[in-house]
């Protein structure tokens, strides 16, 4: 596991998604072995999380548990997004 994998609620939850879903993809891992390595890359609040939501659904495959997890650490940064792309979408010409 990359040591720069890591997430801990005050670094960018989109950055570390999209840094977990390529090592998905080039490594290939299984549903199961994506819980593992999601639980080992957490770090703070974030574990926490995961570790109540887990407990509470053993059977919650990755894809539910990483929709949970951007509920509850993605939504901060929907604001910044979304003023950036607002900001870039009045900015083309037209």
């Amino acid at each position: 596991m990359p040591k720069n994998l890591r997430y801990d609620e005050r670094t960018s939850w989109l950055s570390f998604k999209q840094n977990f879903d390529s090592y998905r993809k080039v490594y290939k891992w299984s549903d199961h072995e994506c819980r593992d390595y999601l639980n080992w890359c957490l770090e703070e609040k974030a574990l926490d999380y995961f570790t109540i939501e887990t407990r509470m659904g053993e059977r919650f495959s990755f894809r539910d548990i990483m929709r949970k997890m951007e509920g509850r650490f993605g939504s901060k940064e929907l604001p910044e997004t979304s003023r950036a792309e607002f900001q870039q979408a009045t900015q083309q010409p037209g």
